[in-house]
């Protein structure tokens, strides 16, 4: 790939060879041919190098600099909400999620135990508002260990009913 200023217009382009395959050529196209793709060359946000953009929206020179975390703008500290409740990014975590998250209020649960908890371990908020994850406000309800237990499980401070699968 080579860049060049195009002293017309004041415009970077770089020469980008073309390599046809003949099943996906065009009739009358050539075999292998060169192309001039237009765009800018901005300096990368991370490390500073300079990179050719074709659209001007790319920020980072490849995908190693813009998978840093705090520099993406989409970054939002590790905390998500999903449902009402507040899920926390914790990667070395054992029960955690494809992504990495784990729910806030079992992570509150388990530094007040200092302990994982169980799969079949369910977390309870006594106010019903999911959010609110104070140890006050938390409890833990047993499934049956033989398995799921089929049908619902009551609170016995708020008499809120829940179904289980």
């Amino acid at each position: 790939m080579e860049i060049k200023l195009n002293k017309k217009n004041n415009r970077y382009y770089i020469i980008e060879y073309v390599k046809n395959h003949y099943r996906y050529r065009a009739k009358g196209m050539p075999r292998d041919y060169y192309r001039k793709v237009y765009g800018i060359v901005k300096g990368c946000k991370n490390c500073n190098k300079s990179f050719f953009s074709r659209d001007g929206k790319s920020n980072y020179c490849n995908n190693a600099c813009s998978k840093i975390k705090e520099l993406n703008p989409q970054w939002k500290g590790g905390i998500k909400y999903s449902g009402g409740y507040v899920s926390i990014k914790s990667p070395n975590h054992p029960f955690k999620t494809i992504t990495g998250y784990v729910l806030e209020h079992r992570l509150v649960m388990e530094k007040h135990l200092k302990r994982y908890l169980k799969p079949y371990e369910i977390i309870h908020h006594k106010n019903a508002v999911k959010d609110d994850n104070r140890i006050e406000n938390l409890e833990i309800i047993l499934q049956s260990k033989k398995g799921f237990h089929r049908g619902c499980l009551k609170c016995p401070n708020c008499n809120y009913r829940f179904f289980v699968k």
